[in-house]
């Protein structure tokens, strides 16, 4: 993708990961948007809302392997 949608996707994902830290789907799609755009840290830290926002145990396991893939890139 072109570098300006590229950084307007990154904005779209700072406010989820500020405004809508409660929804695993949304979260996970900012985990995706930061790792293409080569910001590891906060992948990483979108990617632990992510599972922190699962409503149980077995979603927390699946969304924590999902971010794994993501940020291994796979």
């Amino acid at each position: 993708p072109e570098r300006k949608h590229l950084d307007l996707a990154v904005r779209a994902a700072d406010l989820v990961t500020t405004h809508a830290d409660y929804d695993t789907g949304m979260l996970l799609q900012a985990v995706s948007v930061y790792a293409a755009a080569g910001q590891k840290e906060k992948a990483t830290a979108a990617g632990q809302k992510a599972v922190a926002s699962a409503p149980n145990a077995k979603a927390k396991e699946y969304v924590g392997k999902s971010v794994d893939k993501i940020l291994e890139g796979k």
